[in-house]
C-alpha cells in the first residue's frame, strides 16, 4: 500500500512561504510541567491535547511552566489527569494544553494554511467528513489579527504596508486544526530503537528521511503519525486522490518509501 506524507508545497524564498503562510500559533493555556534529567537536561514531547476547559486562575497556575524530576511523572500525570478529566496514560512531559490558537496578518484565502501546524478551512473538513477520513479529529482554531508592528514581521522580512491594520472585532476566517491522532512505526523500529534516554524516556526519530510504514503496526486510519513523532504525519492514498480531486491548494504529497523523502 501507497502512503504519502503531506507537507508544504516548495516555495523559492522563505519570504515566498510566509506570505503564503501569514498565520502562526500562539501560546494556548499553557503546558503539564518538563522534565529535567540528569542527563538530557529538559525535556518535553512537543505533544498537545486539545481540550477547553474554563480558564480559571487554579487552572492557569496550574499550567504554569514548571519541571520537575523524572521519578516524580507517575503521580504528576495522575494528579494532572483528574484536572483535566483526561486518562493519565494520554499525558506526556510538557504537553501543551488547550485549543488551538494563532493569529493571522492577511487571509491568503487556501484550503490549507500551515502555521507549524495544519489548519484546514470549512470546505477540506466536510470534504473529509463525508469521506469518513480516520485518524483525524477537527478542532477549530481561536484566531486573532496581529498587528503590523508586532515582530511577528520582522523574522520574514515583510513590510508594514502589506499589512492592513485590523480591529480585533473584526472577523477572521473559520479554520479548523487537523489533528492527527493515528499511529503506525516504520519498518524495523521499535520502542527500544527511539528511546534516546533511559532516565526520563526522551525519544529521538534515527534516520528521518526513512519513512518506510509496516503496515501490520499501521492501526487502519487515513492520517497517522510514526514511532510516536507527531510532526511526522503520514496519509492514505485516498486522502491524497480527495484533495486533488477537489483541488484543495497550499500542500502537496510525496509519496513515503525506504529511499527516503525528497
Amino acid at each position: 500500500m501507497q502512503f504519502y506524507r503531506m507537507t508544504l508545497p516548495k516555495f523559492e524564498t522563505d519570504l515566498d512561504e510566509a506570505r503564503a503562510n501569514p498565520f502562526r500559533e500562539v501560546r494556548t493555556l499553557g503546558w503539564l510541567p518538563f522534565l529535567q534529567c540528569s542527563v538530557c537536561g529538559e525535556v518535553g514531547t512537543g505533544t498537545k491535547l486539545r481540550c477547553d476547559p474554563p480558564p480559571t486562575n487554579e487552572l492557569l497556575e496550574l499550567l504554569k511552566y514548571r519541571t520537575i524530576r523524572p521519578n516524580e511523572w507517575m503521580e504528576t500525570a495522575e494528579y494532572y489527569g483528574s484536572v483535566l478529566n483526561v486518562s493519565a496514560d494520554k499525558l506526556n512531559p510538557g504537553m501543551e494544553i488547550g485549543p488551538p490558537r494563532g493569529e493571522m496578518w492577511r487571509d491568503n484565502a487556501t484550503h490549507i494554511r500551515h502555521a507549524g501546524l495544519r489548519w484546514a478551512n470549512s470546505e477540506v473538513v466536510d470534504a473529509l467528513d463525508k469521506l469518513g477520513a480516520t485518524g483525524v479529529q477537527f478542532h477549530r482554531v481561536k484566531l486573532h489579527w496581529a498587528f503590523p508592528w508586532d515582530d511577528f514581521f520582522s523574522p520574514v522580512g515583510l513590510e508594514f504596508s502589506e499589512a492592513k491594520r485590523r480591529e480585533p472585532s473584526e472577523s477572521t476566517p473559520e479554520l479548523w486544526e487537523l489533528t492527527v491522532v493515528g499511529q503506525a512505526w516504520r519498518r524495523g523500529m521499535t520502542l527500544a530503537k527511539i528511546t534516546k534516554c533511559t532516565i526520563c524516556g526522551r525519544f529521538w526519530f534515527p534516520d528521518p528521511n526513512y519513512l518506510d510504514v509496516d503496515e501490520g503496526r499501521w492501526d487502519g486510519s487515513d492520517f497517522f503519525s510514526v514511532d510516536r513523532n507527531p510532526n511526522i504525519v503520514l496519509v492514505s492514498e485516498r486522502i491524497r486522490d480527495l484533495f486533488l480531486a477537489r483541488g484543495f491548494l497550499n500542500c502537496r504529497f510525496v509519496p513515503s518509501s525506504r529511499e527516503g523523502f525528497p
